[in-house]
């Protein structure tokens, strides 16, 4: 990274030379009743910035940082906020199949050891029992 004349600060050179592209990357669960979480994980990068999110019905996905902070925050309501040290990255409500921005972009990692580009997460259907696709728009960091 470095400054450029105008005093802007240019981000990390990707494949082409300017920087990360979006990405799209969607995880099918597997069939799960109305008001019961499954644990899934994604493929993303070791860090990442999400710029949105898209269920394919209502649902709460939460991301994290850990295969063990996903299990550590099994059983907290919709609503309560997670402790700072809880690893959560994100927690989000949709109510339809629309795509939600998120701003401002909500940084990411993978924190396991060794570190991995498997994100876990932790899906509840809020709606009608079946499959349900999450798709998360992201850029790579690391």
């Amino acid at each position: 990274m470095g400054w450029s004349k105008s005093g802007n600060i240019r981000g990390p050179a990707g494949a082409n030379g300017t920087g990360s592209t979006r990405t799209t990357t969607t995880v099918t669960t597997g069939s799960v009743a109305n008001n019961v979480s499954i644990t899934v994980d994604i493929v993303l990068s070791k860090t990442y910035l999400l710029m949105a999110i898209q269920t394919s019905k209502p649902a709460r996905v939460t991301a994290y940082e850990s295969a063990a902070a996903r299990t550590a925050d099994a059983n907290r309501a919709v609503g309560t906020d997670p402790t700072s040290t809880a690893g959560v990255v994100l927690d989000y409500v949709t109510s339809d199949a629309t795509a939600q921005g998120l701003s401002p972009l909500v940084t990411g990692r993978n924190n396991e050891n060794p570190v991995t580009t498997t994100i876990p997460l932790r899906v509840t259907n809020m709606g009608s029992s079946g499959t349900i696709d999450v798709t998360l728009t992201w850029l790579k960091v690391e």
